[in-house]
């Protein structure tokens, strides 16, 4: 189970804790990878605050894609669907550079090419591309050897790798195995997050277009990662702008290194 219990579960948050209950709306997912339990209470927990669907955590034991047969994902499957939860996507979050250290490469590989199976196999499972389930979360390295491995796993089985690195890769198209993956608390420690630069990841995302194909819902101030809302971000132009470029994903809440994981995805969770 998950301490905290559901806080705030119904309200729309926005910068300072004011709810609002006009603007934007796209359905919001929680990230399991910031929360503590297993996978059951997790689940039992975003159903619980009213999340539209979750993100799975590849990293985390008992959903490793290596640790998975047919038969443990058609129960991951199962277990969402009595939740009535959709599936929003995969997080992978190896940090980038084990990609191209020789002694964590082969791993690191592996466990990409797997992930992407995984996603694409439940997308399946869980309804198809429609939910977004075949999307594989990950940041990857300014390495050609490594995208070319990920591009091609990922047409492969109809996976689209959402690479969450800033600043973008100036070689993503639309339409590819790979796209943007927007995260605004990586946003921020890029651009800094004085001078009014969390109202402008609005603009600086604008131009992307329909290359985005994973959004979080994250913020930071100076001393690192907050409750979305609390920090530099400004909501409000942030989901207007993905709204506006047509982005057609789930908005995944990511409650990672936040002082209160369990209460900020409650008061997140939207209405």
């Amino acid at each position: 189970m998950i301490a905290g219990g559901v806080a705030g579960s119904g309200a729309r948050v926005y910068n300072g804790g004011m709810a609002m209950a006009f603007g934007p709306q796209l359905d919001r997912s929680l990230a399991l990878v910031g929360l503590a339990g297993e996978l059951r209470g997790q689940v039992g927990f975003a159903r619980e605050a009213g999340y539209r669907g979750v993100q799975l955590n590849a990293m985390s034991p008992g959903v490793r894609a290596r640790e998975l047969d047919r038969s443990a994902r058609r129960d991951i499957a199962a277990l969402l669907r009595r939740h009535e939860l959709l599936l929003s996507g995969v997080d992978l979050w190896i940090p980038p550079e084990h990609f191209t250290d020789t002694e964590r490469a082969d791993r690191a590989m592996s466990a990409l090419g797997g992930s992407i199976g995984f996603a694409a196999e439940m997308g399946g499972l869980c309804g198809g591309r429609g939910s977004g389930g075949g999307v594989v979360s990950c940041v990857l390295p300014d390495d050609e050897g490594v995208r070319a491995f990920a591009e091609h796993e990922a047409a492969a089985v109809g996976c689209v790798v959402a690479d969450h690195a800033w600043p973008v890769d100036d070689t993503i198209e639309a339409g590819g195995a790979i796209g943007v993956g927007i995260d605004p608390a990586v946003v921020l420690a890029g651009e800094g997050t004085g001078g009014g630069k969390g109202k402008g990841i609005g603009r600086m995302i604008a131009g992307l277009g329909r290359g985005v194909v994973g959004a979080r819902l994250s913020d930071l101030d100076g001393s690192g990662r907050v409750e979305a809302g609390r920090g530099s971000l400004d909501l409000v132009s942030y989901e207007a702008t993905l709204v506006t470029i047509g982005y057609a994903g789930m908005l995944v809440v990511d409650v990672r290194g936040v002082a209160d994981p369990a209460g900020s995805a409650g008061r997140l969770a939207g209405g």
